[in-house]
């Protein structure tokens, strides 16, 4: 009796947890408790959220324990009043899973750690005895790595008419797991179908799969075997290379990479070009990589830019070893396949003694019009026809043309312009030397583009839509030259005085050709005005203020009864009266003798701004400036401006040619 009594307070205690397991775990089928009564998914004041049981699916029966029969008691326990009671023993034997230390906040002291693993309760997936890695602790990536599903709740009866089960291996979500159930119809008694319970049981919900570890991935076969009323799958564990998370290996980083896009060729130095395959191959750090290939550039070709073989044809780069062109031959000519190194490419690399280049030969050479000609011209026919000086021009739009100050109609300054430095042949074009033209002329002479003024870009140069206008030949040439009984031309050649006279009768195309030809051009209005005017000197006259006689320039004087300073219509030897006429750099018969062709078209408003500028808008008429043998006191003011059509063939025209510094 006194050991009876003894055991009652026990029974009390574990007839209270029956009654908080039935009330919070415990579903009754049949009068068979359910065998989920130990999983302890309330768990202990220190217990886990959902641990499951210590031991084994019946490790829970312990004191307190609902059964029918002693058999489903414990050792050494009794069923009395549908509880297994016992010794302080026996009801310590279960549910001990309550120290585990990294649950959530479990209730009941006979429950396992959700996250913490216990000392003999069954934490699920804990880490350390202290269940440092539950819940309430840092969440993982993965949190189903590393846990096994492999303690389903039991197989039992539901009904006298059903049977429930469970698979053993079940699948992994959120931490926690969840296994396939079957229902079978059966007679079921004693938690077990008394006929086979395998029977309409498909094996077809094989468990997802699941990271076993950091690197390996555990599969199961779509379809498995059945025993006992659940379903068994062969499992198939895979080493994934680049780790295993959420039931799936991770993708490489070279996963969904196309190596399409290769580097740009580049130089690997000046002789060679690397250039990469159109596709590459991903390499572990997931950066594609691509072929090279290194390919020497040919004789006379350089590697420049984006990786790419270019014929050296610069001054600084030239010829069949790309080197810096020098001395006699500075400037590089461009052969198409190949390049040269040659002495001059046009009249702007000429020298002054050799002041022509010939494009067919790249060599610098006197002008052509000059070539075995004697030196006849000046005032006492000793000096070359050919001499040419050179004219400094101005850094600022400071020169005003069409301006003296001093005389009526020339006292505005409304019109400034810069001009850059250019020579300005001292003589205008003789007859001796024309007829060097004439030798050498056809009516396509002129290539396009000839004659270009290096200081103004728009400058197109000879446009051979201009040949039309030319002489179809030398003779219908020579024929037109004789336009006036005061022509100068001859068809034979004459003494040194009468070739040394200016050549008169000539048209605007056949000026512009005549100095294209030997190496020049016709000057500007700018250029002519500025010379003719000393530059910033800003003359009345070229040579001056001084009132204009016969020993500054041959023109109309009619002074002391004489009408002109020759003859009527009578063209003098050019620098007939150099030095008293001449301009500030040398020129002479700037005023009087011969009207002269100038480049532009005429306008009667000068164009503005003007920095090295000539008016290439088409009009009617081309400049002349000067003044002619016939002409008055008024042309021969630097600043008087005049204008005739292109074609026109006068006695008083002629021309002086400019050329590139």
């Amino acid at each position: 009796m006194k050991a009876l009594m003894e055991k009652k307070p026990i029974f009390r205690r574990a007839a209270g947890l029956a009654r908080a397991l039935v009330t919070v775990l415990l579903t009754t089928q049949c009068g068979v408790p359910n065998r989920t009564f130990g999983d302890g998914s309330s768990g202990g004041p220190n217990g886990g959220a959902s641990g499951n049981n210590h031991s084994s699916a019946d490790a829970g029966r312990g004191a307190g324990m609902m059964c029918r029969v002693n058999s489903e008691c414990l050792a050494g326990q009794t069923c009395s009043g549908g509880v297994c009671s016992g010794t302080e023993q026996h009801e310590n034997a279960g549910g001990q899973g309550g120290k585990g230390q990294g649950g959530a906040s479990g209730a009941l002291p006979s429950g396992g750690g959700a996250s913490g693993a216990l000392p003999s309760g069954g934490g699920a997936s804990g880490a350390s005895p202290s269940g440092a890695a539950g819940s309430d602790g840092a969440t993982p990536v993965d949190s189903c790595r590393g846990v096994t599903c492999s303690t389903p709740p039991a197989n039992d009866c539901t009904s006298g008419s059903a049977f429930q089960s469970y698979d053993p291996t079940g699948s992994c979500a959120d931490g926690a797991c969840s296994y396939v159930s079957h229902r079978t119809a059966c007679t079921c008694q004693n938690h077990a179908c008394t006929s086979d319970p395998c029977i309409g049981v498909t094996c077809a919900s094989p468990p997802a799969a699941a990271c076993t570890d950091g690197s390996t991935l555990t599969s199961y076969a779509a379809s498995g075997k059945c025993n006992a009323g659940s379903c068994s799958y062969a499992s198939t564990p895979a080493s994934c290379e680049f780790g295993c998370a959420n039931g799936a290996c991770k993708a490489g980083p070279c996963a969904g990479l196309t190596c399409n896009t290769p580097p740009a060729a580049v130089c690997k130095n000046t002789n060679t070009v690397t250039t990469y395959a159109t596709t590459g191959t991903c390499g572990v750090s997931g950066t594609c990589n691509y072929l090279a290939t290194d390919t020497g550039c040919g004789s006379n070709q350089t590697c420049v830019g984006v990786g790419t073989c270019s014929m050296c044809k610069t001054d600084a780069s030239c010829g069949a070893s790309c080197t810096a062109c020098t001395g006699g031959t500075p400037k590089c000519k461009d052969l198409g396949t190949t390049s040269q190194c040659v002495a001059c490419l046009s009249n702007a690399d000429r020298g002054s003694t050799a002041p022509v280049c010939n494009t067919s030969t790249n060599v610098c050479g006197p002008q052509p019009s000059c070539v075995g000609l004697a030196a006849t011209c000046g005032p006492n026919g000793n000096v070359s026809c050919c001499a040419s000086n050179l004219v400094p021009g101005i850094a600022t739009p400071s020169f005003y043309r069409s301006y003296d100050g001093v005389t009526a109609g020339y006292t505005s300054q409304a019109f400034p312009a810069q001009v850059g430095d250019f020579r300005l042949d001292n003589y205008e074009i003789t007859v001796g030397r024309f007829r060097k033209f004439v030798a050498a002329y056809s009516q396509n002479m002129i290539p396009a583009g000839a004659g270009k003024n290096p200081n103004n870009s728009t400058d197109t140069g000879w446009n051979t839509a201009w040949n039309t206008s030319l002489a179809a030949t030398p003779g219908v040439l020579t024929s037109a030259l004789k336009c006036h009984a005061s022509q100068t031309w001859t068809d034979a050649a004459g003494s040194a005085a009468t070739e040394s006279v200016a050549i008169n009768c000539i048209t605007w195309f056949e000026a512009e050709a005549f100095c294209i030809w030997d190496g020049g051009r016709l000057p500007t209005e700018a250029e002519w005005n500025y010379a003719a005017a000393g530059g910033s000197q800003q003359r009345i006259y070229p040579w001056g203020s001084a009132t204009p006689n016969c020993t500054y320039a041959n023109y109309a004087a009619q002074l002391n009864g004489v009408d002109y300073c020759v003859v009527k219509f009578g063209v003098n030897r050019v620098g007939s009266e150099s030095p008293t006429g001449d301009g500030l750099y040398g020129q002479s018969d700037l005023a009087g003798n011969v009207w002269e062709w100038g480049q532009d078209w005429y306008s009667a408003q000068y164009m503005t701004p003007c920095i090295n500028c000539s008016y290439a808008f088409p009009a009617s008429l081309r400049m002349i400036r000067g003044g002619g043998s016939d002409s008055g006191l008024d042309p021969l003011h630097v600043s008087f401006r005049n204008g005739d059509t292109p074609p026109a063939r006068s006695y008083g025209y002629g021309a002086r040619c400019a050329r590139n510094r």
